[in-house]
């Protein structure tokens, strides 16, 4: 069984997520079009919420930050939540 496309920002949040957690295959992204907006909605197990999330939510920012960068390219705007199973 396939998975819907992502495109190029939520392949890469896919990507990076899955390297930062213990349980890399109980990640999951999916995405939301609202108008030019993408809506990522990344769920990591309740355990490794700490790990994506980082000291004072500076590993989240720049989680953001690299989709907000990696949306212009695709003429959108991207907006990342991140939430525990």
């Amino acid at each position: 069984m396939s998975r819907p496309s992502l495109g190029p920002t939520g392949d890469m949040l896919l990507f990076v997520v899955r390297h930062l957690v213990d349980r890399p295959d109980e990640v999951t992204v999916e995405m939301e079009e609202r108008g030019g907006t993408a809506l990522y909605r990344i769920r990591v197990n309740a355990e490794d919420l700490g790990k994506v999330v980082g000291r004072g939510g500076r590993l989240v920012r720049a989680i953001r930050q690299l989709a907000r960068a990696c949306a212009i390219l695709e003429s959108r705007r991207a907006v990342v939540e991140v939430t525990a199973r």
